[in-house]
């Protein structure tokens, strides 16, 4: 596959795909070696991913402040 790099989309499809193919790569070997950095970015993503365990427990109701009047 060949990008023409003069043309602002193709130059957008190319940064893409290498930054998929490097980040694929980094991933790899990161498991391969047992880097400890891998391990702190998955922990990091997981708390980003558990943000709404601790509103489940609570009563209480937000309400949408575009509302014109007092009904609901």
């Amino acid at each position: 596959m060949v990008f023409d790099t003069s043309r602002t989309i193709d130059l957008i499809a190319l940064t893409i795909s290498t930054g998929t193919i490097a980040l694929l790569v980094y991933s790899y070997f990161a498991l391969l070696l047992d880097i400890k950095e891998l391990f702190y970015f998955k922990a990091i993503l997981q708390k980003f991913g558990r943000w709404r365990e601790p509103i489940k427990g609570t009563d209480e109701v937000l309400l949408d402040s575009s509302i014109e009047n007092d009904e609901l």
